[in-house]
């Protein structure tokens, strides 16, 4: 009888302890859909290109009053997370639990630390051109399904452009170049859009051509205030040497620092020279 209690015991608090950890990754998993979901809602030209389309008709809202929004919530899923840090996850979920700390830590510093929104004017007009190609080029449905994901994306470029006049503060050279070029590029790309979309879709011929030179005449305006921009100190493009090392260990988990790295590329680079030289 004892025994047979004994087993009884040992048997409940097995299963007990079990639920436990069901309930806990289930937890857990439930935290992971919301913060992906979160970020992938943010950045959905960034889910398009990994063949997530469920925002594949608008852009990132770069208005502060969205990124204000947007770092609240990143706040709070920091918060989440931290209580899973020295939990029992299952291997599988400890995994996902560092990169998903890896992903919130470092869309929290750009937004709230580095603000590259207010730096780098490349990225509103490579959103603007990523946004529509890998549509074009990604085959999840049937073009005369994507084509109306296009021109949603095409109607909202004036807009989207129009929040990096907005933000953007004294820009590095090189950001301001890059970008400029991207206008160039970017305009040559819409037209030939435009131009193949209107007679594959001659019904929604006037809609393509309508967005898209709207489009475009943004693309122009925003060329024109860049190339008129007060820009910053040349040598500001960079990221600074802490922001860059808390980037080797929170977003590519490497164990060393930037000095680290340093010497690691100059060893390489006396031991290449000494190899062409011996050649």
């Amino acid at each position: 009888m004892k025994k047979f209690i004994f087993i009884l015991t040992i048997t409940i608090l097995t299963l007990s302890t079990t639920m436990a950890q069901s309930k806990l990754d289930e937890n857990f998993t439930k935290l992971s859909q919301e913060i992906l979901q979160n970020l992938q809602s943010f950045y959905p030209v960034h889910s398009t290109s990994h063949g997530i389309h469920e925002y594949d008709y608008r852009f990132t809202d770069y208005s502060m009053k969205s990124i204000n929004s947007e770092i609240a919530a990143l706040k709070k899923f920091e918060t989440r997370i931290y209580k899973y840090q020295k939990s029992s996850l299952s291997p599988e979920n400890q995994i996902d639990l560092k990169l998903l700390k890896s992903n919130v830590d470092v869309a929290l510093a750009e937004l709230n630390k580095t603000k590259f929104y207010n730096r780098n004017p490349y990225i509103y007009i490579d959103d603007a051109v990523s946004g529509i190609y890998y549509i074009l080029v990604s085959e999840y449905a049937p073009l005369e399904t994507r084509v109306q994901n296009v021109i949603a994306r095409m109607k909202v470029v004036p807009d989207l452009l129009n929040q990096g006049k907005k933000n953007l503060k004294n820009p590095p050279p090189v950001f301001i170049d890059a970008a400029v070029e991207m206008v160039n590029t970017g305009v040559d790309f819409y037209r030939s859009v435009q131009s193949d979309l209107a007679g594959q879709f001659p019904v929604l011929a006037s809609e393509i051509n309508i967005a898209a030179e709207r489009a475009v005449s943004a693309m122009l305006e925003y060329k024109h205030f860049l190339e008129n921009i007060t820009p910053g100190d040349p040598n500001s493009f960079a990221v600074g040497k802490d922001h860059y090392n808390y980037l080797l260990q929170h977003q590519y988990f490497l164990d060393f620092d930037s000095d680290s790295l340093l010497r690691i590329g100059e060893n390489i680079l006396e031991q290449t020279r000494q190899l062409y030289k011996d050649y």
